[in-house]
């Protein structure tokens, strides 16, 4: 496995990805990626006395135009070991110039860190963090002969824009002609379309209690990812019945096993008709709710194939709109539809709370 290539790519959005610690803040020793194993290769003591001030790594399938991954700086409370995958959000993003050359790091916070979890721009950052920052990146290549500096930082948003820009220079390299990233590490027996069979099918009733339990692991999948967008009684068995005996709760079967619940239903969403924004039509259409898929199909891209099978199923039936809605937390979620051709059209109001609505024409 090489961790650059090999981590699914559900993992790595712009606003929430997995980032992969090279150096533990307080470290002199400057380790890199090696590229051909996806191993970390010590490249260098620090000549200066200086050591880093944050965790220092990288994100998985991004491309810099340097040529590598794009760089990460973690601001966390602890050190955190080399190898270690971090679940992170930018703030912000340090903009320098090392040897003549352009560069940029990304300053990220952990999730999991709830010293620092509560900052979402570098602006909110104590100004003697930019002060430590410049003071390093100026000064730790100074007795190599070589010059770095640092020339300006960017909020959020600009984070996000480079962290699209090095995803995009990822997937033209690695995905759109992968013959480079064959050579670069051993292949490894994926589980893909090609040796998967994917059905959309109705839910029968006698499945209803394992329906359930999938909406039960996707509750808790929530909670573990910072979020919730489910309350502990809804959705719940009754509500899986329910859908099920007015033909609106499908599954999704991988090779026949049950892999995912949710409600797909062509009879209109009252909700959706007061909308803080503006639906793209007012034609008839599907919507998607409660999708939840079981834990041992994580990780699997299997949203994409979900969504896709919806699509498949409207076109059959000569609907050609889908909407569906999302919490403001859900990030995840977000990203895919964005990625999927989905626009957000407004805010609605479901089950007592405000969601993100999104539609697509088909």
């Amino acid at each position: 496995m090489n961790i650059w290539h090999d981590i699914d790519e559900d993992r790595i959005y712009p606003t929430d990805f997995m980032a992969v610690i090279e150096i533990t803040k307080g470290s002199k020793q400057k380790y890199e990626l090696d590229k051909e194993t996806g191993l970390l290769m010590l490249d260098r003591v620090l000549f200066t006395a200086t050591h880093y001030p944050m965790n220092y790594g990288f994100i998985p399938r991004t491309y810099g135009d340097d040529g590598d991954p794009l760089d990460v700086l973690v601001l966390c409370s602890e050190p955190i070991q080399p190898l270690t995958l971090v679940r992170c959000y930018p703030i912000g993003v340090m903009r320098m110039e090392d040897s003549g050359m352009g560069d940029e790091k990304i300053i990220a916070i952990p999730y999991s860190d709830p010293t620092y979890m509560g900052y979402t721009d570098i602006k909110e950052l104590p100004k003697h963090i930019f002060e430590e920052l410049k003071h390093f990146f100026t000064n730790y290549k100074s007795l190599e002969g070589k010059s770095t500096n640092v020339t300006e930082f960017g909020g959020p948003i600009d984070a996000v824009e480079v962290i699209e820009y090095c995803m995009e220079n990822y997937k033209r390299k690695f995905v759109d002609g992968d013959t480079e990233k064959k050579e670069m590490h051993t292949p490894e027996p994926e589980m893909t379309e090609k040796t998967e069979t994917y059905t959309l099918e109705p839910a029968k009733m006698e499945e209803a209690e394992l329906c359930n339990e999938i909406l039960d692991m996707g509750r808790k999948f929530q909670r573990e990812q910072g979020f919730v967008q489910w309350t502990d009684d809804y959705p719940s068995l009754d509500t899986v019945r329910e859908d099920i005996e007015k033909k609106r709760g499908y599954v999704l079967r991988v090779n026949g096993a049950v892999a995912a619940y949710m409600c797909v239903d062509f009879g209109g969403e009252p909700a959706y008709d007061d909308i803080e924004g503006a639906w793209l039509s007012d034609r008839s259409y599907v919507v998607s709710h409660r999708m939840a898929f079981h834990k041992d199909f994580r990780g699997r891209g299997l949203t994409k194939v979900a969504f896709r099978k919806i699509e498949e199923m409207s076109l059959q039936k000569g609907v050609t709109d889908f909407r569906v809605d999302t919490g403001f937390e859900n990030q995840r979620m977000q990203h895919v539809l964005e990625r999927l051709g989905f626009v957000k059209c407004g805010v609605i109001q479901y089950e007592g709370s405000g969601r993100l609505a999104y539609e697509k024409l088909l």
